[in-house]
């Protein structure tokens, strides 16, 4: 399975099981020290591509401490970054970050999951989130060393 396939699955297997409007997966670049959105899926997706310091915004928070986070009210959390609601037109009022870990611990990126349908994420989905983060962030890294052994035995 390729990469993009596997974090299109886990990420919609998340919105499902969580009852969220959006979902999105960014994963490090450690050369430019930033954090792309390789997928975002739900009413209002962020552009594939986008980007962010891995200073900025909650991701980045979430990116340096390797903490999950659940931010109740958005707005009101002056590390949220609206530039991308702007950019999507869309208005993030509770949201979920959870770290993708290597196996080693090492953060790899985030996963964010944005306005519940009913009620509030909690804890309770932070837990749920958790399982298939770690699950997420190892096949997203056997899918990346399968690619990399790929392209040295093709060169």
């Amino acid at each position: 399975m390729k990469l993009q396939d596997l974090i299109e699955q886990a990420l919609r297997t998340t919105l499902d099981v969580l009852n969220a409007e959006n979902g999105s997966l960014l994963l490090a670049d450690p050369d430019r020290e930033r954090l792309v959105f390789c997928h975002s899926i739900g009413d209002k997706p962020v552009p594939l591509g986008t980007v962010i310091p891995w200073t900025r915004g909650i991701a980045g928070a979430v990116f340096q401490s390797c903490k999950a986070e659940i931010v109740s009210d958005a707005q009101a959390d002056p590390r949220h970054l609206a530039e991308i609601d702007l950019m999507c037109g869309s208005v993030t009022r509770d949201m979920i970050t959870i770290p993708l870990k290597k196996w080693t611990g090492d953060p790899i990126g985030v996963v964010q999951v944005m306005n519940k349908r009913d009620g509030q994420l909690d804890e309770q989905d932070v837990g749920i989130l958790t399982i298939i983060c770690a699950l997420s962030a190892m096949a997203i890294e056997q899918a990346r060393l399968f690619e990399l052994t790929k392209r040295a035995e093709l060169a």
